[in-house]
């Protein structure tokens, strides 16, 4: 093969690579990308003609642009065309979960108020001194234990104390204590006075009609949120 012939042959190459390069599909076309936007030490992504590498950082340093080709054409960095862009969907926020949504509503008729406990809680009305308790299943049956165990009257004298106790989950009165508050909240629309201390435990008082609807939990840290979801439930009926 004569020079001109060979001449000619690379001057057919080099014109189908050069279209080769306007023609072939953008994605596909010499360019690069940072993994992250760090600057030039970031690991790249390279792609050439279809073909992609990664380079890790700080191996390649200055700009790919003038140090690093494909097939003689050299990389230029990525863009993404605006028609391309992903737009964001924000990610909603959670709605706030209602830890009462499947508590079950107790309507007290003698008293004139409902509010929800869990599904698990019983009341106890029988006291003639205006006062009722709630129970969870679980202190429900700690106390029937109990006084099963306390009928033997050896059990009676020995454990005299423990016999004459029960665990209450709630206690609620329709008398006031006596006690005068000077904190109030608005829970649920229904102003409260909260009482609060060691010995007191943690009190919450209403009035209406002239009556006062007082609930009580044991002061322990956790309990003033519980007492807080029971009468955000709290309504008066009459």
């Amino acid at each position: 093969m004569n020079q001109k012939g060979l001449a000619n042959i690379i001057l057919v190459g080099i014109i189908i690579l050069v279209a080769l390069v306007f023609l072939w599909p953008k994605e596909y076309r010499p360019r690069y990308s940072y993994l992250d936007e760090s600057g030039d030490k970031a690991a790249r992504e390279y792609v050439c003609f279809g073909f992609t590498y990664t380079s890790g950082g700080g191996e390649l340093p200055g700009d790919p642009g003038l140090t690093h080709y494909c097939l003689g054409f050299p990389f230029q960095k990525s863009t993404i065309p605006q028609d391309a862009q992903t737009t964001q969907t924000p990610t909603p926020t959670p709605a706030p979960i209602d830890p009462t949504a499947n508590w079950k509503t107790y309507t007290n008729t003698q008293y004139g108020f409902e509010v929800k406990i869990p599904t698990d809680w019983t009341v106890d009305g029988s006291s003639s001194a205006n006062e009722l308790f709630f129970y969870s299943s679980i202190s429900k049956k700690e106390n029937d234990a109990r006084a099963s165990r306390c009928k033997d009257p050896a059990v009676r004298e020995n454990e005299a104390l423990e016999c004459s106790q029960r665990n209450i989950d709630m206690y609620f009165t329709n008398t006031t204590y006596g006690n005068n508050g000077n904190k109030k909240e608005v829970i649920n629309g229904v102003t409260w006075t909260v009482l609060e201390g060691e010995n007191s435990g943690w009190q919450y008082e209403a009035k209406q009609n002239g009556k006062s609807y007082h609930f009580a939990l044991t002061y322990l840290p956790e309990n003033k949120g519980r007492l807080v979801e029971f009468l955000s439930t709290f309504k008066f009926t009459k």
